[in-house]
């Protein structure tokens, strides 16, 4: 049975992920190789927006609860790899967990924890 590939682009703001994801993206595109394609934080959605406005200083958080939401940001992408993965795309992501896990654990958010719950989130089929 074959799998779809899943291709994670991570790095620092400014560092050029996001070109490098749409330029693959555009490269699978014009060779006519299915894909599907995710980022993080997805500013569209409700959560993308409070993120927004947690990042502009709209809002304060606690270190616990910036983690929760960023991670529910990538939470709502799961559907759509796993979606793309099952048909054999390649699934290409603009950030995932990882990134999650690096910037909210440099803000304060315990590394232990972020990795607790990036396990729980593994076994029980979240991510």
């Amino acid at each position: 049975m074959k799998k779809g590939l899943f291709c994670v682009i991570e790095g620092l703001d400014g560092a050029g992920g996001s070109t490098q994801t749409n330029l693959l993206k555009e490269f699978f595109e014009k060779k006519n190789v299915p894909c599907v394609f995710v980022k993080s934080p997805e500013y569209e959605t409700e959560i993308g927006q409070s993120i927004r406005d947690y990042l502009d200083g709209k809002i304060n958080l606690k270190t616990e609860q910036a983690f929760l939401l960023f991670a529910m940001d990538v939470l709502n992408s799961v559907p759509i790899i796993k979606e793309g993965l099952g048909k054999n795309k390649i699934v290409i992501a603009d950030r995932y967990i990882t990134s999650t896990i690096a910037y909210q654990c440099a803000n304060g958010f315990s590394f232990e924890n972020a990795l607790k719950l990036k396990k729980i989130s593994l076994e029980n089929g979240l991510l």
